[in-house]
């Protein structure tokens, strides 16, 4: 009878004993895990600094711009705000950082006048004026910072890339 209940003891001590395990492996697993960082999935890229960034990358921000804002109607409401708020999501969409003395400001084209027959600036020519009128909601197309541009100076237009060298 001794012997049995010495048995139980030792089984009941080693179950007891892998039951301890257990738990302070699992303990031992979550503080790994709440030591790591938040998350290693997000990856933060450093803005862009507008006085650097090429013509074409300015373009295309713009570009991108106009078109979400013909499709994303809180986008666009955002953007005729206030000249503050059109910056900021200028900057959101495009990644970068725009200097204080950069005006950016979107408006709404008058009901029944088409982009064709809009007066576009033809006065003194500022580049830190950017005046868009926004393109039509909803018509599912890309729209393009040349023909949305209607102040305060001509279209930017990127550099012409140098002639490639013959090779005989």
């Amino acid at each position: 009878m001794n012997e049995l209940s010495a048995n139980k003891i030792r089984t009941r001590t080693a179950w007891d004993t892998t039951g301890a395990l257990i738990v302070l492996a699992i303990a031992l697993t979550i503080s790994v895990l709440m030591a790591q960082p938040a998350s290693t999935t997000t990856t933060t890229t450093a803005k862009r600094d507008w006085n650097s960034m090429s013509i074409q990358d300015k373009i295309d921000v713009f570009n991108a711009v106009l078109t979400k804002s013909s499709a994303d109607a809180a986008f666009r409401t955002r953007l005729k705000e206030s000249t503050e708020e059109a910056k900021k999501a200028v900057a959101e969409q495009g990644n970068m950082t725009i200097p204080d003395d950069v005006f950016i400001m979107f408006y709404e084209p008058s009901a029944g006048r088409s982009m064709k027959t809009a007066t576009k600036f033809s006065g003194e020519i500022n580049d830190k004026y950017h005046v868009f009128a926004l393109p039509p909601v909803g018509d599912g197309k890309q729209h393009f910072y040349k023909d949305q541009l209607m102040c305060c100076y001509p279209p930017w237009r990127p550099p012409t890339p140098a002639p490639r060298a013959e090779t005989h």
